[in-house]
């Protein structure tokens, strides 16, 4: 398995239902900012995987590439809604162990 084998429409998707089972009550009223941030995270991941193959980054810099990408998508859901960031990296860091193995297989090393 390959960054090439990443199916970014999935790893979304897995995402989302993860998320939503973490959010709990409310998911409906913020479901939409999630959608466009786990979409990003999922093309950043493939970019990076991309990177990391090409010989463009190291291990190091992806993960810190990785880190900074689940950082922005905290800040711009909190800025969008009322949650706060705690709460929203909680439900990240769930959407983001759906998808682990995949990725990280995939990558051939340990990004998420």
């Amino acid at each position: 398995m390959a960054f090439t084998d990443i199916d970014t429409a999935d790893l979304a998707q897995r995402m989302l239902s993860g998320a939503a089972t973490e959010a709990g009550e409310g998911w409906a009223e913020v479901s939409a900012f999630f959608k466009v941030e786990f979409r990003t995270i999922a093309r950043r991941v493939k970019d990076i995987g991309k990177a990391v193959a090409g010989g463009d980054i190291d291990e190091l810099t992806a993960k810190l590439l990785m880190r900074m990408q689940v950082n922005n998508a905290v800040a711009a859901v909190a800025a969008m809604t009322t949650m706060v960031m705690v709460r929203i990296e909680r439900i990240i860091n769930a959407a983001l162990g759906l998808v682990r193995d995949v990725v990280n297989t995939a990558l051939g090393f340990a990004l998420l």
